[in-house]
């Protein structure tokens, strides 16, 4: 089971602390750009990583096991009345799936927009 991350009731808040200390050190103290206490409110530090799964193991047995963990994170009991586990990802699928059913809202401001600009262009209209 899955357990939260960060201060609760039960412990665990030097977790959470010390994912964020690990988060400023990568994208703040690495890159020079400075760390949380430093920036002023507003400015950001970022940090890329790209690794190749393949030199760790093969990617199919890599996907495998990842699918494996988001079913068990998707399959976490939780509290009564709290919404299910989600994963990265999970919100953007659904959307997706909404605006392929349902389509993509817009305002009629904007419609008329691309429409005006359209005729500007000398493009034709198929809607």
């Amino acid at each position: 089971m899955q357990t939260p991350l960060g201060n609760t009731h039960l412990g665990g808040g030097h977790k959470g602390y010390g994912l964020a200390v690990m988060v400023d050190i990568l994208c703040g103290v690495l890159s020079g750009g400075g760390f949380g206490a430093q920036l002023q409110s507003g400015e950001n530090m970022s940090w890329t990583m790209a690794i190749d799964i393949a030199r760790f193991r093969p990617i199919d047995e890599f996907k495998a096991m990842m699918d494996e963990m988001i079913r068990t994170l998707h399959d976490t009991p939780t509290q009564p009345g709290e919404a299910p586990v989600r994963v990265a990802g999970d919100p953007e699928f659904d959307t997706a799936a909404i605006r392929t059913e349902q389509g993509i809202p817009f305002q009629p401001e904007q419609y008329n927009a691309i429409v005006a600009g359209a005729e500007r262009l000398g493009v034709e209209r198929f809607i």
